[in-house]
């Protein structure tokens, strides 16, 4: 079988209402859809980014997710994910590909931020 992309990315959490409000808080995220407490939709883009209840991704999810979001400059990103209630772990500097910021939501999913080279 071939893929033809990838066509969204959730990861699940304990808490959706403080998920919600993390990822909108920290990163400006817009939600496109909510069905009460067991998933909520973001929109970003040509990728789907959701958060799942644990019996929504039917009890069996297991292993780490790591979203990669976009971005064009890492100024304020940091304080706005720690006013949200994340936590920054690392810096890295990839060269030509560019910066990538790695945070944690307060569920301690990890995920990053990337800030491509200007080309």
């Amino acid at each position: 079988m071939q893929t033809a992309g990838i066509g969204g990315v959730y990861m699940v959490v304990k808490d959706m209402d403080r998920a919600q409000r993390f990822y909108e808080d920290a990163l400006g995220l817009v939600t496109k859809f909510r069905d009460r407490s067991a998933w909520c939709q973001f929109n970003t883009g040509n990728v789907s980014f959701s958060l799942s209840s644990p019996e929504e991704a039917g009890g069996r999810a297991q292993g780490v997710v790591v979203i990669v979001f976009k971005a064009e400059q890492l100024a304020g990103i940091r304080q706005q994910v720690e006013d949200a209630g994340g936590t920054f772990r690392a810096l890295r500097d990839m060269g030509s590909h560019g910066t990538i910021a790695t945070f944690a939501d307060p569920d301690g999913n990890d995920f990053q931020v990337l800030i491509p080279s200007a080309k």
